[in-house]
């Protein structure tokens, strides 16, 4: 399957657990050669902890600098949930694929973080502007690293987010109607997530057959999608998906089923919902 495989689920933007990932547990050990570094540490973790850093970002080079953009913009929210989801795609996305240095980050490490991570973390709202609040806070953060450690890499990501926002707003826009399409109800005081859920699974024990895969959208014709699983090579003809807000191209992770007498799939589960330059960073295993 893919490089990351994460849990379908309500709360979006949070980290979750990869599918099928075997549990491996790396232990380091730190040495302190005096009681102020200890106490530095622990004044580290404590300010890391804001954002949700993982505890092995604090060994690694980018540690220090998110931790003292966090200080600098402590009461900006914005800001902090940034630091969430950048750090989570250095810690839990690309652990030990990570680059060395901020100066090795060249251009794929960030287009792969806008087009492949963040639409992973995208929330779901009625407004329906994580896509710009988030290219904002990038663009913020990487000018002050450039000033920061002497790199370039503002007008790369200025380029990126003039190349990619209009599909990544295409994107938020699919993400939000499939969910409502499916949960009406989502953003109601009254929303109850656990209910939604045993629903939501008695719902799919009715198909006979089911796939799971990264599907990209060929075209759409009515109300009917035709999408490629990108992993088999069939292609499917899907029903009841928000039509008008699907474009071509639109990489579309999630389940589809049937049963046996039906012609037409029905798209259940969304996973996630990714532009089509994505593609190129999703491997598939047998």
């Amino acid at each position: 399957m893919k490089k990351k495989q994460f849990f379908c689920n309500f709360d979006r933007g949070k980290a979750n657990v990869p599918r099928e990932k075997t549990l491996q547990i790396a232990v380091r050990s730190k040495s302190f050669s005096s009681p102020q570094e200890y106490r530095d540490f622990l004044t580290k973790l404590q300010i890391s902890s804001r954002f949700e850093m993982r505890y092995r970002g604090l060994f690694e080079f980018y540690g220090d600098d998110l931790i003292a953009y966090s200080l600098k913009n402590s009461s900006d929210k914005n800001s902090n949930e940034f630091l969430r989801i950048f750090s989570s795609y250095l810690t839990d996305y690309l652990e030990d694929r990570c680059p060395s240095s901020w100066k090795q980050c060249h251009p794929p490490f960030w287009e792969e973080l806008m087009l492949t991570y963040y639409p992973h973390c995208m929330k779901l709202t009625t407004y329906e502007k994580e896509v710009d609040n988030f290219s904002l806070q990038l663009k913020q953060f990487v000018l002050w690293l450039d000033k920061r450690v002497d790199t370039s890499w503002y007008n790369v990501i200025c380029q990126y987010a003039d190349e990619f926002l209009p599909d990544l707003r295409a994107c938020e826009h699919l993400l939000n109607s499939l969910y409502l399409n499916d949960f009406p109800n989502l953003h109601h005081d009254d929303f109850i997530p656990e209910q939604e859920i045993g629903k939501f699974s008695q719902n799919i024990d009715k198909y006979t057959e089911r796939v799971a895969s990264l599907f990209q959208v060929i075209r759409v014709i009515e109300n009917i999608t035709l999408a490629v699983d990108l992993h088999s090579g069939q292609t499917y003809s899907i029903q009841g998906l928000p039509a008008k807000n699907i474009v071509p191209g639109m990489l579309m992770y999630g389940d589809i089923g049937k049963n046996i007498r039906e012609k037409f799939w029905h798209w259940y589960c969304t996973e996630g919902v990714y532009p089509q330059n994505a593609r190129k960073y999703f491997t598939f295993a047998d």
